[in-house]
């Protein structure tokens, strides 16, 4: 659950990012870029939000081992996700 709860704070600012690209996409050259910044944006935030809705422990606990297991490697995939999109705007927003 760290891996969640900590990709999960970034969710404010994956909203923010995308929220700024918008904005410029309108009237920027590279409005190409910036749409596909802002996909991969709302793509990470959409990975989280299945995630949380598909999330559901066993009900028998011998399986609970496994099941942590593979939970894990999800929101890990998500974390970077978040991470690696929040890395392209922000390289983004400083160029």
């Amino acid at each position: 659950m760290k891996i969640h709860d900590d990709s999960m704070e970034k969710m404010g600012e994956i909203r923010k990012a995308a929220f700024d690209l918008e904005d410029m996409a309108t009237s920027h050259p590279d409005s190409t870029i910036i749409k596909q910044l802002i996909q991969d944006l709302e793509a990470a935030d959409e990975g989280m939000m299945v995630w949380m809705s598909e999330y559901k422990e066993p009900d028998d606990e011998s399986q609970l081992e496994s099941f942590y297991a593979q939970e894990k490697g999800r929101i890990q995939k998500v974390a970077d996700k978040i991470y690696k999109t929040l890395e392209d705007a922000n390289e983004y927003f400083k160029n």
